[in-house]
């Protein structure tokens, strides 16, 4: 017997929306990570070592 019809789709759970806290968080561990990246290579340039 095959199914007829849509099925139950629902709608994701209770949030609506995007949570800006977390968005927010998120981005600025991102740029933070991104930060200490470009502190750290710029530190191992300059230590006059060419590798």
């Amino acid at each position: 017997m095959l199914p007829h019809g849509g099925v139950d789709g629902g709608d994701g759970g209770v949030s609506t929306g995007t949570d800006r806290g977390l968005a927010t968080g998120g981005a600025g561990l991102l740029g933070a990570a991104a930060l200490g990246g470009i502190v750290l290579m710029r530190r191992r340039r300059t230590d006059g070592s060419l590798v």
